[in-house]
């Protein structure tokens, strides 16, 4: 029988910049150096370490970069984890043209950094909306398609020029929201380093399952799947919140059995958000303490999953 491999995410503190709305932006983990956290994530008993960019680059202001790239490298000989992912966040189809070229710098710059190390894939959902913010209150869809297929060319370009993968992440809300838009920007971008992230929460659960089951979308996707985010939320389009593994309403054991039905051979990610948010008390709401917890966080999230057909 198939197994289904775990991995865990490192955030940095403040991963998203200023957040005064949601609560506390600091982790236990978030300012440990990347090469101790992936002698942690290992004791813990993972296969696999993803590493959210802009840890790296909260690091480099302390560190020279070669150094750095020893280190990563050095920790992840020592203790067998495979690098599964980066995240590079930076992927837009906002209107500020500008800022669309900042963030596929950003990008190009994770890909170099997993060219070095030796990573999976690079992982960006597409910022700038659409439906949520409304931008396309100032762009048409097709100019707002056109701008994401250019981008993501782009950025497949450059990383297959590296041997690198890439992968895109629907989102709700967002421009690719639907298993059948995130075929056709594979479709039209044409290159075959392009791969999907599927997010059991807003991005599945709230974005893709209205259309299609949980299991016709992997299905539908099978192949061109190489990164899955793992966590539980609650909420609907527009208004969801993040919560404890076994708190909200995403099935677990769906997930687990659609992925073994398409022999899923990349790692499972334990993505936890939650710790910006406070449980049910969710997104917006300041008094949330969340779990910040890594320790705690790495542990329970391993068990709780091994319960439901992963690890």
């Amino acid at each position: 029988m198939m197994r289904l491999r775990l991995s865990f995410e490192l955030w940095p503190n403040m991963p998203y910049g200023e957040l005064p709305i949601v609560g506390p932006v600091a982790n236990s983990w978030g300012d440990k150096p990347i090469s101790w956290c992936i002698e942690r994530v290992a004791q813990y008993g993972y296969e696999g370490v993803d590493l959210f960019f802009d840890k790296y680059l909260y690091e480099l202001e302390h560190k020279d970069e070669t150094e750095l790239i020893k280190e990563i490298k050095s920790a992840l000989k020592a203790t067998g984890l495979t690098f599964h992912s980066i995240g590079a966040h930076y992927l837009t189809i906002t209107p500020r043209w500008w800022e669309r070229e900042d963030g596929l710098r950003l990008f190009q710059r994770a890909v170099d950094v997993g060219e070095k190390i030796g990573v999976n894939t690079v992982v960006s959902y597409i910022r700038g909306g659409y439906y949520d913010p409304p931008t396309y209150v100032l762009v048409p869809f097709e100019k707002a398609w056109k701008t994401l297929v250019d981008i993501v060319k782009k950025a497949a370009k450059y990383a297959k020029d590296r041997g690198v993968n890439i992968s895109v992440e629907p989102h709700a809300g967002s421009i690719l929201q639907t298993v059948q838009d995130t075929l056709r920007l594979l479709e039209d971008v044409g290159y075959e380093n392009v791969y999907v992230c599927a997010d059991t929460g807003p991005a599945f659960e709230i974005g893709v399952k209205p259309f299609m089951s949980i299991r016709d979308a992997v299905k539908a996707l099978g192949e061109r799947l190489n990164v899955v985010h793992i966590k539980d939320l609650v909420g609907h389009k527009g208004f969801w919140k993040m919560v404890w593994y076994g708190g909200g309403i995403v099935n677990f054991d769906e997930w687990a059995e659609a992925l073994k039905a398409i022999n899923y051979k990349h790692f499972v990610t334990v993505e936890w958000e939650g710790w910006f948010v406070g449980g049910l008390v969710g997104v917006g709401e300041t008094a949330g303490v969340g779990l910040s917890d890594f320790d705690r966080a790495a542990k329970e999230a391993l068990e709780f999953l091994k319960k439901h057909g992963f690890g």
